[in-house]
């Protein structure tokens, strides 16, 4: 049996593939339209060793749209500076891509508060 080999799955052709496979099955972004993720538990393990990462990747590879926005909540009280250094160790950020991450932190934010309580 013939044996193929395909290039590994961040490699810069994938990316492509991907990117122009994205554009074939969505509606045009609208120039003033937000997009927003809500981590829900984003101060445990699940979020900063998952979560956080893969959104990275994405907003880092452009596949996510323009003005996306993420909001971490969680029960823990805490900063959004204290949640990068929580997540921080998880994140692969190369030195080029230093100013990209900067623009990725800034796009976050963090809420405190509880699960059980309508206000």
């Amino acid at each position: 049996m013939p044996q193929t080999s395909f290039p590994p799955a961040l490699s810069p052709q994938c990316i492509a593939l991907l990117k122009e496979s994205i554009h074939l099955f969505e509606e045009p972004v609208q120039e003033g339209q937000q997009h927003v993720f809500v981590v829900l538990g984003a101060s445990g393990d699940l979020a900063k060793k998952k979560i956080y990462p893969t959104l990275w990747a994405l907003f880092r590879d452009g596949l996510l749209p323009p003005k996306t926005k993420f909001v971490g909540y969680a029960r823990t009280k805490m900063t959004v500076e204290e949640l990068w250094t929580k997540v921080s160790p998880y994140l692969k950020v190369k030195e080029e891509e230093k100013s990209r991450f900067a623009e990725f932190t800034r796009a976050n934010s963090y809420l405190a508060g509880r699960y059980d309580c309508g206000r």
